[in-house]
């Protein structure tokens, strides 16, 4: 795992980089990182794919619909289509391959900062009711775009 040690270490580094981010936690896995989000309740969770007990999708999709759930990004080595498919289908802001490259972290960071704005300030107040129908209307929403793609290709 010095891999995941040295990523972890580098995501670190990147975040303090960035003034208007900083790291409150880390995770060995996916469930301890999923009691984490409960606990800290973070603006943003960069996470992998592959983890033990929990994978990333799985912890995506465990947040999902949660009031003020975080913003996800991933930073994996898979460069699979599949992969990537699921994660933009689950709301990721971004998909980052390893090793990461600091621009594409940085530019990743300065989107995620502008969606917690519009989410937090200038969008629909933060306490409010995450609508029943709004995630059965994006998912579809997602299919039609990809099926879109599809036909253009």
């Amino acid at each position: 795992m010095d891999d995941e040690a040295t990523v972890k270490r580098a995501v670190r580094k990147l975040l303090e980089d960035c003034a208007d981010f900083r790291c409150v936690g880390e995770a060995e896995d996916g469930r301890e990182a999923l009691e984490l989000i409960e606990r800290l309740k973070p603006d943003v969770v960069v996470t992998d794919i592959t983890m033990p007990a929990m994978d990333g999708l799985e912890l995506i999709a465990a947040c999902a619909g949660r009031r003020h759930a975080p913003v996800f990004v991933i930073v994996s080595g898979y460069d699979e289509f599949s992969y990537v498919q699921e994660a933009i289908r689950s709301g990721v802001a971004d998909y980052l391959l390893k090793p990461i490259k600091p621009d594409e972290f940085y530019a990743t960071m300065a989107r995620v900062k502008e969606r917690l704005r519009i989410r937090d300030g200038a969008g629909t107040a933060p306490d409010r009711a995450v609508p029943e129908w709004l995630p059965a209307a994006e998912e579809e929403a997602s299919r039609i775009a990809d099926a879109v793609w599809l036909l253009e290709s």
